[in-house]
């Protein structure tokens, strides 16, 4: 006879499989973190159902969340909200309460907006964003009812989710990102990480799609047509922070339009808020980052130049404007972007909005609060702030007699000052005090200069005193050192400046103010202009061996002539041509530097060293077409001499 089957033996297959799931269910919620609406740091805050209010015509000024406080007792009494917005109405609001000393301004709390999500660790959070769109009318949060990201229509009470749910499955390496487009109707809600996850919903048709290939949103542009953002890299995901992140242009469909130059993600000062990037505005046109003390290294007490705000083009990565900035008693920080205006803030915790397409500067009138954790703005009330002043003069217009010399007074370098044997000149204050952003014309009548007013180079006309711009806003990301860069032609008519060795050469006519591009290969550094036309030097790693390096001169278009090969390494001194441009001088590694003829493309003077017992000069500058400017560097103290050619004779500096 055969005994009855037990319950074990009956029901063992079922057994085994709930077992086998709740070994797995156990491990996943031991290796992960079950990320709760938090609110403080003292644990999870109890959040409401979903915020749904009635019609409210209203524009959000700013919307911001405090550390939240917890009363005293057996159980924790939540003290405040998170997220709350500051909303501006002409009359009283639902719900409201008005912002003590700011009449007309109201806050109103969002009940089930989280401002950050907590581990079940207790010490683990991420911090969630929030978004105003530019014109006030819309927000978008992460609810904790749903834990979705949702975008509520203040006016009309129309309220969308923006993502299938971001939060499941996130872990503490990753953060949320989100971003609305420059008219307010599309929304990105976005999941980064090494797998990202980047949303789009289109707020008037409540459809939400998935941009396959983008990594990260940077800015939705003005309609969503041209989306800036940091494409994936393989399967990968976004390069780390710190990483070269390039961007590009992607349409609403996720298709790469085309890449962002890299000139446009220049920073700056780097921020909690840059993250190693600069920020895009919402129109996705200008990208801006902050500079301290700009060009200001060069000079420790040169009055009036301070921070800026320099404004790149997307398109072009191009500088289109150099914002002077006020001084503050210490440096300003940049904390973001408030639609398509820069968001500022001094040391006494002013605010201020600077236009990028204008460069003009308004403070934030609303009443802000004492310690936000974080603050975002719609459209606060602002007041126009006077730019700081631009220096007045500069070299006067007169006569210039011959011979004149220029100095820059200082230890670095301060003050640019004019002078001649019979008539001094005042100093320009107008001169940015860089040794490679000056140079005088043979002539004796025309300097060209990086202006301090609009940090432009300008050619200036000593007999007349005008002025003419001779390139785009200076980048402050260049570091213009003692080498030059800034070359009149032998006859004056022309002003070549090359920023950067590989960079096109910019060219101004001294006469129009016209200027033209002049494109060299990479690795080409602009060392002057011969009769002939430029000359560029290349220094090049060979593949099995030292350096190779060569003089390429040049037609006035680009036309190689000729080339000469020299003795040179990356960084080694410059060399030069001479005032009549018949000349040009050469490193030659550790001899004498070489003198070429620019006609024949031959050593002019091949018997010049030793001179004086040394074994290795460097050329420091021409002083005529005949006489060289050397410097020894096998002495303790460097010890100076001129070295006429014709003569060969040396005559040392005392």
């Amino acid at each position: 006879m055969t005994a009855p089957r037990s319950p074990w033996r009956r029901y063992r297959w079922a057994t085994a499989v709930l077992a086998v799931l709740g070994l797995v269910l156990g491990l996943v919620l031991g290796l992960g973190l079950a990320f709760l609406p938090d609110s403080g740091p003292t644990g999870p805050r109890p959040l409401s159902g979903p915020w749904t209010p009635p019609p409210l015509p209203v524009t959000v000024s700013h919307a911001w969340w405090d550390r939240c406080l917890y009363g005293s007792g057996p159980e924790y009494t939540l003290q405040c909200s998170g997220w709350q917005l500051a909303v501006r109405s002409g009359e009283p609001v639902e719900g409201a309460s008005p912002v003590e000393g700011k009449a007309g301004l109201q806050r109103i709390e969002l009940p089930d907006a989280t401002s950050s999500l907590s581990g079940d660790d207790g010490t683990t959070r991420i911090r969630t964003p929030l978004q105003v769109s530019s014109d006030g009318r819309r927000v978008a949060y992460l609810s904790a009812a749903g834990r979705r990201f949702v975008a509520p229509d203040l006016p009309s009470g129309r309220r969308i989710e923006l993502d299938p749910g971001l939060q499941d499955g996130l872990s503490a390496k990753e953060r949320l990102d989100l971003h609305v487009s420059g008219d307010g109707r599309f929304f990105s809600a976005a999941r980064l990480g090494r797998r990202p996850k980047v949303y789009l919903t289109d707020f008037e048709t409540g459809l939400v799609r998935r941009l396959e290939g983008v990594c990260e949103i940077l800015s939705l542009g003005r309609d969503a047509r041209e989306i800036v953002a940091v494409p994936c890299r393989g399967g990968e995901g976004s390069p780390a922070e710190g990483e070269d992140r390039p961007w590009a242009v992607f349409d609403r469909d996720g298709t790469r339009l085309r890449d962002v130059p890299g000139e446009a993600r220049r920073t700056g000062v780097h921020s909690d808020v840059t993250r190693g990037h600069a920020l895009v505005t919402a129109d996705g046109e200008h990208a801006v980052g902050l500079y301290w003390k700009a060009f200001h290294a060069y000079g420790t007490d040169f009055p009036g130049l301070d921070d800026v705000l320099a404004v790149r083009s997307l398109r072009s990565g191009r500088i289109l404007r150099i914002v002077r900035l006020p001084s503050p008693p210490v440096s300003w920080i940049h904390q973001g972007t408030a639609g398509d205006r820069a968001v500022l803030q001094d040391a006494e915790n002013d605010v201020h909005l600077v236009d990028p397409a204008t460069g003009g500067i308004h403070r934030v009138l609303d009443a802000l609060p004492d310690s936000p954790m974080a603050i975002v703005f719609g459209v606060p009330a602002t007041r126009p702030v006077t730019p700081p002043p631009t220096p007045s003069g500069g070299p006067p217009a007169s006569s210039p007699p011959p011979g004149v010399l220029s100095g820059c007074t200082g230890d670095p370098c301060e003050r640019w000052h004019l002078a001649t044997d019979a008539v001094p000149v005042p100093p320009s204050p107008e001169a940015l005090p860089v040794p490679g952003l000056f140079t005088i014309g043979r002539d004796g009548r025309h300097l060209a200069y990086g202006r301090r007013e609009d940090l432009r180079l300008v050619v200036h006309d000593l007999k007349t005193g005008k002025a003419i711009p001779a390139s785009d806003p200076l980048d402050p990301d260049t570091g213009f050192a003692d080498r030059p860069g800034l070359f009149f032609t032998p006859d004056g008519r022309r002003l070549a400046f090359q920023p950067v060795e590989g960079r096109p050469v910019q060219i101004t006519d001294t006469r129009t103010g016209r200027r033209s591009r002049l494109r060299v290969g990479p690795g080409d550094r602009l060392i002057g202009w011969t009769s002939t036309g430029p000359v560029v030097h290349r220094v090049t790693a060979a593949e099995d061996g030292p350096y190779e390096s060569e003089l390429r001169f040049l037609t006035p278009g680009g036309k190689r002539l000729r080339t000469v090969p020299t003795d040179d390494w990356p960084g080694g001194p410059s060399g030069g041509v001479s005032p009549d441009g018949r000349m040009v001088t050469a490193p030659s590694g550790e001899e004498a530097p070489l003198i070429i003829d620019v006609a024949t493309g031959r050593q002019a003077r091949p018997g010049l060293t030793p001179y004086g017992g040394w074994r290795h000069w460097v050329f420091q500058g021409w002083v005529t077409s005949d006489e060289v400017l050397l410097r020894t560097e096998e002495t303790a103290t460097r010890e100076y001499g001129v070295l006429t050619l014709s003569t060969g004779e040396l005559e040392m500096l005392r």
